[in-house]
């Protein structure tokens, strides 16, 4: 049988649900996820073997533009940028509820044209729509973030040096059907799902396909996956292996997510987890991890009253981490000030 491969990679804006779509492909909490935006700093891949196709699929940290002077961001959005240079697929996801805010001025134009009066499903090729004259839609009022949304397109495109196909992939309709159920008067919160079909089939022009998911529920992933894998090239697989993570990186990150759940508004996200040591038995793991912070304020955040904090932190880590290795954890975190450590990351 001849084998397919291809590397794709999931993008998008912050908190549309890139890292919960990878976790659900590879039935594995590889990627950790938070509602603190921008948890996902590097990429990480996770490889899927479907049939005669090895899918190498890469979470990649949210788009958004980088403050001038703040390392971190950069350093973020430089990651998603390096994975999307050689991808063979792009995945363009983005929660529904963003449509409704990125495409509201032109939710309202479209409920004044033509397509006021067209029948749309998700899933279905419309001629009347496809043939419309795009004169008839050149003073579509374009939002801020309508613009945004195009410009962060087209960056997508230019920085992608294969003209690989772009998918786009709406998450989250299982939720937008109970919105609904308690919002279907309020539109200025929630318009209705023909609304948002207009929308999505106005913009399909720009996409090889698109996708109506649900990363939580699994709603139609097994058409997405059966598309990346039809329209993946052939070659041979490259790995032999479900992650490009390393044991460690696994547990700072486990340990990384617990914090953020934990602290949540209290720590900014500017933190830092490293492995010191990782001694490994049949069935058991001493590690120890050093939390860095920037400043002496933080450190006493993290650490708490009389060290309860960093004491139930700990408690949690240990727990998920003896989870995803099977063995017994023992775990000690030392937090340390390094007010630089930013900038020696992105050295």
């Amino acid at each position: 049988m001849d084998t397919k491969t291809s590397v794709v990679a999931i993008i998008g804006q912050p908190n549309s649900g890139k890292s919960t779509l990878l976790n659900y492909l590879m039935k594995d909490n590889l990627s950790i996820v938070t509602n603190k935006v921008q948890t996902t700093r590097f990429s990480i891949k996770g490889i899927l073997n479907y049939e005669n196709t090895q899918l190498v699929l890469i979470d990649t940290p949210g788009l958004f533009e980088p403050r001038q002077d703040h390392l971190l961001e950069k350093y973020i959005v430089k990651n998603a940028i390096n994975s999307i240079k050689y991808a063979d697929i792009l995945v363009f996801l983005l929660d529904i509820m963003q449509i409704t805010r990125v495409f509201r001025n032109e939710i309202t134009y479209l409920n004044q044209s033509q397509y006021n009066n067209t029948d749309i499903s998700p899933n279905k090729n419309h001629s009347d729509i496809d043939n419309i004259n795009q004169n008839q839609l050149k003073d579509l009022p374009q939002s801020p973030e309508m613009r945004e949304f195009i410009d962060i397109n087209r960056t997508l495109m230019k920085k992608n040096r294969k003209n690989s196909p772009l998918i786009f992939a709406v998450n989250k309709f299982d939720l937008y059907n109970e919105h609904l159920k308690h919002n279907h008067n309020n539109f200025a919160i929630y318009p209705n799902k023909h609304d948002i079909l207009k929308i999505i089939n106005y913009i399909k022009k720009d996409f090889h396909e698109i996708h109506n998911i649900s990363a939580t529920s699994g709603d139609g992933i097994e058409n997405l996956i059966s598309s990346l894998c039809q329209i993946s090239p052939q070659g041979e697989w490259n790995y032999d292996c479900k992650t490009d993570l390393t044991p460690q990186k696994i547990a700072e990150e486990i340990t990384r997510e617990q914090i953020y759940l934990q602290l949540n508004k209290e720590l900014p996200y500017s933190i830092h987890i490293y492995t010191e040591s990782w001694n490994e038995t049949i069935d058991k793991i001493v590690i120890k991890q050093a939390i860095c912070v920037i400043k002496n304020s933080q450190k006493v955040i993290v650490i708490g009253e009389n060290g309860k904090r960093i004491k139930e932190i700990g408690i949690s880590s240990r727990e998920k981490i003896s989870l995803k290795f099977n063995k017994n954890i023992d775990l000690f975190l030392f937090v340390k000030v390094k007010p630089d450590w930013i900038k020696q990351l992105s050295n």
